[in-house]
């Protein structure tokens, strides 16, 4: 059983009901029940996304293309990194009470647009650019995503982790390593072994951030999509006790 492959199968499975904004005017307060429709909206959106990346990293690793997969799983690490960073944050923020500040986060992470706001009124003058919000860089989610993970599992290797992925995914020698056949003095140029197995980085990648995303569901007091998540991940628990012959599975 393939971690990514059961879940992308679960998240394909799952219908992300119709939301229906509340009625707040834009230039009024944020409302906690406005705050928690813009979590659900932020969280069905990541969800639709990351099931339609998955399939794609799939497609690719059943054809044993590991050049492409490798680039597309770097992606979905930042979307996980950026989930944590949206969960603790929210979370924060409404212990606080802060609603506008949580209204704010949701209008970065769910809207922010860096592309659109500098260079969209190009092709469409019309659109409002300076109301665009600007998304939150990589180096702030990635600082908040290490604390997550010492809170969460009680270490990081996100650097280790992160940089692998990162160095595969830009222009470097690494990513010369698999057409290179050396035979001192010949250099050999070969096509590359098919490789099918995914990195069992996407595998812990795509677990914490399902756990992740029922987090998010759950401050935003959402129940459906939350409960089926939560039903993923029992279910991927109990095939992974069976094939390990009833014992847990190491972490």
């Amino acid at each position: 059983m393939e971690p990514v492959k059961f879940v992308e199968e679960k998240l394909r499975a799952i219908t992300l009901p119709p939301l229906v904004r509340p009625p707040v005017p834009p230039e009024a307060d944020p409302t906690e029940e406005l705050i928690f429709w813009g979590m659900q909206k932020y969280a069905y959106s990541l969800i639709a996304h990351i099931r339609t990346v998955l399939k794609g990293i799939v497609l690719l690793a059943e054809a044993g293309n590991a050049p492409t997969f490798i680039v597309v799983c770097r992606h979905v690490y930042e979307w996980n990194m950026q989930c944590s960073y949206a969960y603790v944050t929210f979370m924060s923020l409404l212990k606080e009470g802060d609603l506008k500040g949580a209204w704010e986060l949701y209008l970065i992470v769910c809207e922010g647009n860096s592309w659109m706001k500098r260079h969209g009124e190009k092709y469409v003058p019309e659109m409002p650019y300076d109301e665009i919000e600007d998304p939150i860089h990589l180096r702030a989610f990635k600082k908040e995503y290490k604390n997550y993970r010492i809170q969460t599992q009680g270490s990081e290797n996100v650097d280790d982790d992160y940089g692998y992925l990162s160095e595969r995914s830009h222009p470097n020698g690494f990513c010369f390593q698999p057409y290179i056949l050396l035979n001192p003095p010949e250099v050999r140029f070969v096509d590359p072994a098919p490789r099918y197995r995914l990195p069992g980085t996407l595998d812990a990648c795509v677990l914490e951030w399902t756990m992740t995303m029922t987090r998010v569901l759950g401050l935003a007091r959402e129940d459906d999509v939350r409960s089926q998540l939560t039903g993923l991940l029992k279910e991927l628990a109990e095939q992974a006790m069976k094939s390990n012959d009833g014992r847990a599975p190491l972490p």
